[in-house]
């Protein structure tokens, strides 16, 4: 599974790319998305913007 922020739902300041930028990344201009698994020590630094985040399989990123 990829970690996936949709900034259509957030106010789209990147933060959570702030937070862990060795999980996210800028993907296009529409969200960010982690293509590795989150690594243990960045997990609650992933967490903190969850209400903002969503999960998606990776199979549906990008359709």
């Amino acid at each position: 599974m990829q970690t996936v922020a949709d900034l259509t739902h957030c106010q789209g300041y990147a933060q959570c790319m702030l937070l862990a930028a060795k999980v996210f990344e800028l993907h296009r201009e529409e969200w960010l998305l982690c293509s590795t698994a989150v690594p243990d020590e960045l997990v609650e630094r992933v967490r903190q913007p969850r209400r903002r985040v969503r999960w998606r399989r990776s199979s549906l990123v990008g359709k």
